[in-house]
This record gives structure tokens, C-alpha cells and sequence, in this order.
């Protein structure tokens, strides 16, 4: 298993996300000795620093939401919770006076992680980011950068958010989700203390394929300098059971999204429940590139003594997890 945080850079995104197993590599975390399993609340994103796992979770009926931190080695323990809180005043709230306590998808860039924290109706949005690199400290704690890094996504409704580092201009490419409805963002330069100002760049739309609709975003570049968004989707058979989906695009900037690069099915392995409390790209997902490529990442839907994920690492051999070999499928 490879844990090394590189750029979010990556000579030929596209083969690479060809290559991914389409079966999920099961993994069991460790989940901490106090955690909220809230029946209205779910795991919402997923993301590796080094050789850690950042989960958050949304707190239905709370102040705030949640950040776990589990090792990526064995025996992948929770070594930090914390609260995600945006600050405590009539001015953090949102217009109807309820609280910031549903963190969505998340995407690292280097040692930031960017977070969009919505309140419990969903109307308001904060766009938190956070300094990560002291988790792996012997005394592991996180450092709030900004609290409301895009005011333009303050009245929306923003559920996940892709982040990439933009090496020939030195700033950031930021999108965010709100149904099916892209915003793009730059910021100024390399300092996220410093809020975007103005509006959104431009906008567009995710295309729906098969009745999958997007669920969580991620952002990365290729070496030849063009910038990809990654989508996670999933098409309901019935109540919370899924089949899951991943979509790749190229982005024009200020035109948007053409038809997918590339299009997979992939399959999720996990609890003993299955469609209850399985892994699915319903909950959080999210990529992670190494020195081998894209991974993949997904959650199962909430936190447990046993939490399980799903890895979906690039295949070295020309099979697939269960040894089977795999040809890349076309998604109708």
C-alpha cells in the first residue's frame, strides 16, 4: 500500500484512472472509543495526508461537525477527533439561525484540506481550509487557516468541494458542487489566509449518465498542464442499495465539461450488511495520488467501533483484485 502524499499532479491522468482495479481492496479502521452514531448523520468525505485517513461526518441536531483521523498502516487506529466548528457567533450561523454542523466532501491539496461545511438545512455554506501537517506530530492537532474562504459560496448550497494547486499561475483552482450545478473558483494567489473575492469564475453542469447522479468531486492536473475533475456517482436499485459509478473529465476553462474521458463501474466490498452500512460512493469518496497514480477511496456510511473502506489502487499485473482480468468498461 502506497501512503506517500506527492502533487496533485499527474503526467497521464487518464491511463492512470483506466488502470484502477475495478473491485475495492476492504479495509478495516479502528474506530475510536467515542464516536457519534447519529442515525441521522453519515461519514460525507474522505482523504489521505501521508500515512493518514481524514474522514468527516456531519452531526445532525449539533454545532458542529467532525473530523476522524485514523493510520493508513496497521493496525489503523483513530489517533485524533476534533470538531470542525465555524465560529461561534450570530454571524456563523446561517440565515435562519441554525448551525454549521454538516461538513460535505472533502479535497487535500498539499497540507490543506478544504472543507465545505454546510448548515442543517443545507441553505448556507462555509468553506473552511486547514493547515494538516501537524497530524503527524507526537501531539497530532490541526491549524484553522480560513473560515469562510469563498463568501460567493456562503448563500449556497455546496455539498463537495475539489481543490487543485494551479503550478503554472500559483493559486488554486477551486470547484464546488451543489446538485448537479458546478462552480469554479480561483484564488489570488498561494495564501489561503486571503478570501477569493468577486463571484464564481463560471459554472456549469455535471452530465448525468444512467441515472447516477454526482455525489462527491475531486480536482486534479495532468503534466501537460490540463485540469480533470473526478466524479463520483451512484444509481439507486432501492433503498440505500447502490451500484457505483466514476466519471472522468476534462475541464475547458469557462465552457466546462465535455463527455467523460473515461466512464467505470466499480465494485465496493464491505460490511456484512450490505446496502445498510456498505461502502459506497453514496457516502464519502474521494482520491488520493501517490508516486503510483490515482487511487480511490470511499467509506462505508457511518462510524463504528469497526469503520470500513474500500482502496482502489492501480493494478500492476494486468488483473484485477479478485485475480480476474479487467478490461476498462464503458459506461452506457
Amino acid at each position: 500500500m502506497n501512503s506517500t502524499t506527492v502533487s496533485s499532479a499527474l503526467a497521464n491522468p487518464l491511463a492512470s484512472f483506466n488502470n484502477l482495479h475495478k473491485n475495492g481492496d476492504r479495509e478495516c479502521l479502528q474506530g475510536p472509543s467515542h464516536y457519534d452514531a447519529l442515525s441521522e448523520s453519515h461519514l460525507q468525505g474522505i482523504a489521505q495526508y501521508e500515512d493518514l485517513y481524514l474522514l468527516t461526518q456531519n452531526r445532525s441536531g449539533h454545532d458542529s461537525g467532525k473530523l476522524y483521523v485514523f493510520r493508513v498502516s496497521p493496525p489503523q487506529q483513530c489517533i485524533f477527533t476534533t470538531h470542525l466548528d465555524v465560529s461561534q457567533s450570530a454571524a456563523a450561523l446561517g440565515g435562519n439561525g441554525q448551525a454549521f454542523n454538516h461538513p460535505g466532501g472533502v479535497q487535500l491539496a498539499g497540507k490543506y484540506l478544504f472543507v465545505p461545511v454546510q448548515t442543517e438545512d443545507y441553505n448556507n455554506t462555509r468553506i473552511q481550509v486547514y493547515n494538516v501537517e501537524g497530524l503527524t506530530s507526537d501531539n497530532p492537532s490541526i491549524a484553522l487557516v480560513n473560515n469562510s474562504l469563498i463568501a460567493d459560496c456562503d448563500d449556497r448550497k455546496i455539498e463537495s468541494i475539489g481543490v487543485a494547486f494551479d503550478e503554472a499561475n500559483g493559486n488554486y483552482v477551486i470547484v464546488g458542487l451543489q446538485g448537479s450545478d458546478l462552480y469554479f473558483y480561483r484564488t489570488a494567489g498561494s495564501d489561503l489566509s486571503v478570501p477569493v473575492t468577486g463571484g464564481y469564475a463560471f459554472t456549469c453542469k455535471v452530465p448525468e449518465h444512467n441515472d447516477a447522479g454526482p455525489q462527491t468531486i475531486n480536482l486534479l492536473y495532468g503534466g501537460d498542464g490540463q485540469l480533470y475533475l473526478v466524479n463520483f456517482a451512484v444509481r439507486e436499485k432501492a433503498v440505500v442499495l447502490f451500484t457505483d459509478y466514476a466519471y472522468l473529465y476534462q475541464v475547458t476553462w469557462s465552457q466546462g465539461l465535455g463527455d467523460p474521458a473515461s466512464a467505470r463501474h466499480f465494485i465496493t466490498h464491505g460490511s456484512s450488511t450490505p446496502g445498510v452500512n456498505q461502502p459506497h460512493f453514496r457516502w464519502g469518496s474521494g482520491i488520493h495520488v501517490d508516486e503510483m497514480g490515482i487511487n480511490l477511496l470511499v467509506t462505508q456510511r457511518v462510524m463504528q467501533e469497526k469503520c470500513y473502506i474500500d482502496r482502489f489502487e492501480q493494478k500492476t499485473d494486468g488483473s484485477d483484485a479478485d485475480g480476474e482480468p479487467e478490461g476498462t468498461e464503458a459506461v452506457e
